[in-house]
């Protein structure tokens, strides 16, 4: 286990290419350690107890284009550390003490295309801290404390394609904060304390395939995801969400895993899932939900996986899950269902999960299962008449 280096420890390495330093216990590195290498193009410092940098630790650098340096104890960035690292690609900072970082700290890292900074305590983020990141495809700022945002902190981030914000204590976005990110794949803003969200938020988005919002505090939802056409999965769970519009999906074609579990939601309209004819997974769980109109799931030909337990319904439509053709799996335990006069005709199913409050269960209700290979029935109050 290392904890010191001789300041000329490398001195004559001047082809060297690749150095790995992690895993030691190294606490400080002398300023001119690495000067000599001139031709090193990844630099493996993480897991250390390093809690200061140089400002000239860096800068012979130039063909530098990894440089990692996740879970030391570093607690400030020098505002011109990363000057000289023009070649710089990837640069990993997560998992320090990070507070504050200096508005020009990154302006000469024009290559760099993963920026990772989450799991530090940053609480503010500089509106110019990013202009000069041109490249950049992955930014991860998540696990940090940051409660707000300028609106224009993303401007000049054209590239990016995934962005990372969760676990925050974000309350509000600016309308405009993504509208430059018209190349972004996925969004992450789940874990915040989020309450409300503009229409016109996401309106530039009409690349991103993953959006998750769970666990914030939205209670309602405008027509926020018109423009949203390219989206695959939507994660809305544990918010509080209690009702929904009947068009709110209208535009998400494409959409194939929705979750809307773990609200507040107590009517979902007939045809409010219509639209969504590529669906898969649907999740609905942990709501307050009495009744399942016998239209709500006709146009969800491709959904494998239903989940409807935990909810307080207490009948099932006879016909409700007859177009339900590619079903393979359904939950719908925790319920306060007693009888059940719905045709099984689900050939596909695979794992069916009817634990409520049945009494009685037709003779017939399982014929058609024919695929089937887990059935949950405890925690029922069904009696058998053996006589």
């Amino acid at each position: 286990m290392i904890s010191e280096l001789d300041v000329k420890l490398y001195s004559k390495l001047q082809n060297l290419t690749f150095l790995a330093l992690s895993s030691n216990k190294i606490t400080t590195l002398p300023s001119s350690i690495f000067n000599n290498l001139t031709s090193l193009t990844d630099l493996y410092l993480y897991d250390n107890m390093i809690s200061e940098l140089d400002v000239k630790l860096f800068e012979k650098l130039h063909n530098l284009s990894v440089l990692v340096l996740h879970s030391n104890k570093i607690t400030t960035l020098p505002s011109h550390i990363f000057d000289h690292l023009t070649s710089l690609t990837h640069l990993y900072l997560s998992n320090n003490t990070i507070s504050e970082l200096e508005v020009n700290l990154f302006d000469k890292l024009q290559n760099l295309s993963i920026l990772s900074l989450m799991y530090n305590k940053i609480t503010a983020l500089p509106p110019d801290l990013f202009d000069n990141l041109a490249n950049l495809k992955q930014l991860h700022l998540y696990e940090n404390n940051i409660s707000e945002m300028d609106q224009n902190i993303f401007q000049n981030l054209h590239q990016l394609q995934e962005l990372e914000l969760q676990n925050n204590t974000i309350h509000k976005l600016p309308f405009n904060i993504f509208q430059t990110l018209t190349n972004l794949r996925e969004l992450y803003l789940y874990g915040n304390m989020i309450s409300e969200l503009d229409g016109n938020l996401f309106c530039e988005l009409k690349n991103l395939t993953y959006l998750s919002l769970h666990t914030n505090k939205l209670s309602t939802l405008s027509n926020i995801f018109d423009n949203l056409t390219s989206l695959r999965k939507l994660n809305l769970y544990g918010n509080m969400i209690s009702e929904l519009d009947v068009k709110i999906f209208d535009k998400l074609q494409h959409v194939s895993i929705l979750s809307l579990s773990s609200n507040k939601i107590t009517i979902l309209p007939s045809n409010l899932f219509d639209q969504l004819t590529s669906l898969t997974q649907l999740y609905l769980y942990g709501n307050m939900i009495s009744e399942l109109d016998v239209k709500l799931f006709d146009n969800l030909q491709h959904l494998s996986i239903l989940s409807i337990h935990s909810n307080k319904i207490t009948t099932l439509s006879s016909n409700l899950f007859d177009q339900l053709t590619s079903l393979t799996k359904l939950n719908t335990y925790g319920n306060m269902i007693s009888e059940l006069d719905v045709k099984l005709l689900l050939q596909n199913l695979s794992i069916l999960s009817l634990n409520s409050k049945i009494t009685t269960l037709p003779s017939h209700i399982f014929d058609n299962l024919t695929g089937l290979k887990e059935l949950h029935l405890f925690n029922n109050m069904i009696y058998l008449n053996l006589m």
